[in-house]
């Protein structure tokens, strides 16, 4: 604005006064849009990855940034002191580390995790392994054994009924019967001559007549005997065989490893950068 009292707003001076203050304001808008977006970054401690040589050269050995990166660090658990404060920051350690987005199920600053990792038996899939059976055998004694034999004894039922013998005497030479009784009579069985007969009781005896024989029919007797069939009562007990003891032995069969128990790959597909975080 003029300071001329007296000018109307339509000299050169006026004119060009009108005309930078138009420029500051534009200036000033850009300042504050420029300042917004900037706010995030400027405000707290923002996080930023970087993969640039160029920006990474900004960073001393310790992690601290220089020049355009002042007031930056690698986030690599490292502590520094604030110039102003005088205050200690320690930067997150992300170095070998994944990022997972807090509140579900982790808390802020957890850690964990494993590049590698070896599995447990219940880890392992449905598998077989292989089996050896190399064989194997038992010695036996066996002393021998018998049945004992249990025989009751048994008997034979007789039965038989009436029956008689018939008979013939020899032939040989003359000779005479001593009777005992008087008179013989010959019973018609005779084979040879007549046989006479005494009629004394003297020598009771027949008389003497040449070769001749008799023949007859005994009485009638109750000794013809049958003898029944029966069981012979014999019975063979049980016994155990004679085997005493076996000896003991391993059945040769060996189960076959597999796997070696190496640690295997834990890590998704991955892309190496820094991360820097904004300390003051």
């Amino acid at each position: 604005m003029c300071k001329n009292k007296k000018c109307t707003g339509n000299c050169y001076k006026c004119s060009s006064d009108n005309q930078y203050d138009n420029i500051i304001v534009q200036l000033q808008s850009q300042v504050d849009a420029l300042t917004e977006s900037i706010k995030p970054f400027i405000c707290g401690h923002p996080i930023l990855l970087i993969e640039s040589a160029s920006d990474i050269a900004q960073f001393d050995t310790d992690g601290y940034g220089v020049g355009c990166w002042e007031g930056w660090a690698i986030c690599n658990g490292q502590a520094y002191m604030n110039p102003q404060t005088k205050v200690n920051f320690t930067t997150p350690n992300f170095t070998d580390r994944f990022i997972v987005q807090a509140g579900g199920s982790y808390s802020v600053d957890d850690t964990g995790g494993s590049d590698t990792v070896a599995l447990t038996v219940n880890e392992l899939p449905v598998h077989t392994h292989g089996i050896t059976d190399n064989g194997h055998t038992h010695n036996l004694t066996d002393t021998g054994h018998n049945h004992p034999v249990d025989d009751p004894g048994h008997g034979h039922a007789g039965s038989g009924g009436s029956h008689t013998h018939t008979f013939t005497t020899s032939t040989i030479g003359g000779h005479e019967h001593s009777t005992g009784v008087i008179g013989i009579t010959d019973g018609g069985g005779g084979t040879g001559a007549n046989v006479r007969t005494s009629s004394t009781a003297s020598g009771n005896s027949t008389s003497t007549d040449g070769a001749h024989s008799h023949s007859g029919t005994t009485d009638p007797s109750s000794a013809a005997v049958t003898v029944n069939s029966s069981f012979t009562g014999v019975q063979t007990q049980n016994a155990f065989i004679g085997i005493t003891e076996t000896d003991s032995n391993t059945t040769g069969i060996t189960v076959d490893d597999a796997g070696n128990g190496d640690a295997h790959e834990n890590r998704p597909p991955y892309f190496a950068a820094l991360y820097v975080i904004k300390m003051w």
